[in-house]
């Protein structure tokens, strides 16, 4: 896919030292994203080695030399998912044409753009719309339950008054029946003097 490391650290020793300081940083940056590529040998980031390439070549407006990458970005265009990216390869290509001079696709890559582009703000404005859709439920699911949680503290509540209710109640019995005994213990006392009274009454008659 890209050129071997072996083939340019050749090449770049051999011609190092006949080229001018400029050019021997240029051939340099080359170098080492080439190395990065192959070290890197990963065929789902092609397009992005390749997008580095072209858009590396277009600034030192050596765009003869990147041909190769026009071709390869070309051919995987309409396979590429990524809409950001594609974004990026249809702009550098737009590019790479009008400095060619060739009109037509130059147009056709910028049209593109425009497609593109509308595919993304669409993504975002979904993106949008889930953040939305995902804090309403958020709201949605907190506020029910907070309902549930108010229910049961009022539920909490309601038994502890009955608690309470019926505890105040109970003790009211409790001293009602406590003094029911004492009145009835009482009474006994009087009746058992008035039967003793009524015993030594007789017992003297």
């Amino acid at each position: 896919i890209l050129a071997t490391p072996v083939f340019i650290a050749q090449a770049f020793t051999a011609s190092a030292t006949a080229l001018p300081t400029q050019e021997l940083n240029l051939w340099q940056d080359v170098f080492a994203m080439n190395m990065s590529a192959n070290i890197n040998n990963d065929t789902s980031k092609e397009n992005i080695y390749n997008l580095n390439f072209l858009s590396f070549f277009l600034e030192q407006d050596m765009a003869d030399s990147a041909i190769i990458y026009v071709n390869k970005l070309r051919n995987n265009f309409e396979t590429i998912k990524n809409n950001h990216l594609k974004f990026s390869i249809s702009e550098c290509l737009t590019k790479y044409y009008s400095t060619k001079g060739i009109l037509d696709s130059a147009l056709y890559y910028q049209r593109a753009q425009t497609f593109i582009l509308d595919a993304i703000n669409k993504e975002n404005l979904e993106k949008n719309i889930y953040k939305i859709h995902k804090k309403y439920d958020y709201e949605l699911l907190r506020n029910v339950y907070q309902k549930g949680l108010n229910k049961r503290l009022v539920l909490i509540i309601i038994i502890l008054c009955m608690a309470i209710v019926l505890y105040i109640i109970l003790k009211q019995r409790e001293r009602w029946l406590s003094k029911q005994v004492k009145n009835l213990s009482l009474q006994n006392e009087d009746y058992k003097r008035g039967l003793k009274k009524n015993f030594n009454a007789i017992k003297k008659v």
